[in-house]
């Protein structure tokens, strides 16, 4: 099975059921039983009155944390039903933060153990999961070459550097890139030059294997010819040097904008990368909050509508939290993505799929947000894969979310 291919689905999946929006429609979800407490304090508890051990704050402390360590959750113990109701991360009578996020990830566990299409639609999202959390810049980049790059070589004589497609480089403004003027090719680090490009805007090859000299001009020689200086030097395949970044398409990034990238990580990372060409109108800039378990820290989407290179880009920016709350989003994107999908097995092309997950909002209520997963069907090997997902623009006009 290729990565981020999901087998047919069809017989053997669970049949789609009602979803958690339901479940919350349906009324109150069952309590644990509460545990009978005293209503006076033996001598020498921790739970004593204020009057003979401290502050009421200490009092109060003690017994939630007395109600805390009786209580139990045993995913093995409910059915399948209230399993996908037990992954809602929203606190119960008797439950503290740090209870309520065990309870969810051992219903998510056992959940995954009686239906194992869920954990196959995990690995889907955990195969596109770098797409989501880091910037594609490459795929707004590339140029088509012909199949390959010809070097000059001083003479006459070409070298032939194969590259289905090719890419440029460019300095970073106000970094300590420099304008290259000419790209020495040679296959070890310190080998001969076996070739050279020269010119600024040079398409450079994508095949890996290259070591390639960035040399910047100095001066001239009594010859009138430029000279040139080694600045930096950089392999195929790998990161390029500090101060350097490819030169995007205008018009690939007007139609499409920054391929992936949806964690707040990357979105600094483009900033500090293309900032000098991307503008943002901060008056159409909208922004939620959410936890993704009761004992999590608050997180924010945001989303952008922004220029690149003077041209509004058509389609707003999600940054849909940080890189840790997308990873904590995918169990809950994963069981109802896998609830759809086996209602739908003859998914065909591409679509979008709108799933609605439990997360907590700025206030501790439970909400549903919608986010939005790009599925498709591979037409060579007829498998489901997962091209992409983020926190749908309908997530932004939510009031509960603001």
């Amino acid at each position: 099975m290729g990565v981020g291919e999901l087998p047919a689905l069809g017989a053997g999946l669970v049949p789609a059921a009602i979803g958690i929006a339901g479940v919350l429609r349906g009324g109150r979800l069952p309590q644990p039983s509460p545990t009978p407490q005293s209503t006076a304090p033996q001598q020498g508890s921790t739970a004593r009155p204020t009057s003979q051990t401290g502050t009421r704050a200490d009092y109060e402390q003690a017994r939630q944390q007395a109600r805390a360590d009786q209580y139990r959750y045993d995913p093995k113990k409910v059915t399948t039903d209230q399993l996908r109701q037990d992954v809602n991360p929203g606190l119960r009578t008797g439950e503290t933060p740090h209870h309520a996020a065990a309870r969810v990830r051992a219903a998510n566990a056992e959940l995954r153990a009686r239906v194992p299409q869920i954990a196959q639609v995990d690995g889907l999202l955990a195969s596109v999961r770098p797409h989501i959390v880091k910037n594609d810049f490459a795929a707004r980049a590339e140029r088509s070459t012909g199949g390959q790059i010809n070097l000059q070589t001083g003479t006459a004589a070409k070298v032939a550097v194969p590259s289905a497609n090719g890419i440029v480089v460019e300095p970073i403004p106000g970094t300590q890139g420099q304008t290259v003027g000419r790209f020495e090719f040679s296959n070890t680090p310190d080998g001969p030059r076996s070739g050279f490009l020269s010119g600024a805007n040079s398409i450079l090859p994508t095949s890996e294997g290259y070591t390639i000299k960035f040399m910047a001009e100095t001066g001239k020689t009594p010859q009138n010819r430029p000279k040139y200086s080694e600045v930096a030097q950089w392999k195929t395949g790998a990161p390029l040097p500090e101060g350097y970044r490819l030169q995007l398409l205008p018009k690939q990034v007007k139609e499409k904008g920054f391929a992936g990238g949806h964690s707040s990580e990357a979105w600094v990372q483009t900033l500090k990368t293309y900032g000098d060409q991307i503008s943002i109108d901060k008056a159409a800039t909208k922004n939620i909050f959410y936890k993704t378990s009761a004992d999590g820290k608050l997180d924010q989407a945001s989303q952008y509508t922004y220029s690149f290179g003077g041209s509004k880009v058509k389609q707003p920016k999600t940054v849909s939290g940080s890189s840790a709350a997308l990873k904590d989003l995918e169990p809950a994107v994963s069981n109802q993505l896998t609830r759809i999908l086996s209602g739908n097995p003859n998914i065909l092309g591409s679509q979008i799929i709108t799933v609605k997950i439990p997360i907590i909002n700025r206030f501790g209520k439970t909400v549903l947000m919608p986010i939005d997963v790009r599925v498709a069907r591979n037409p060579d090997s007829d498998k489901i894969e997962v091209r992409t997902w983020y926190i749908s623009n309908e997530a932004f006009k939510l009031g509960g979310l603001k």
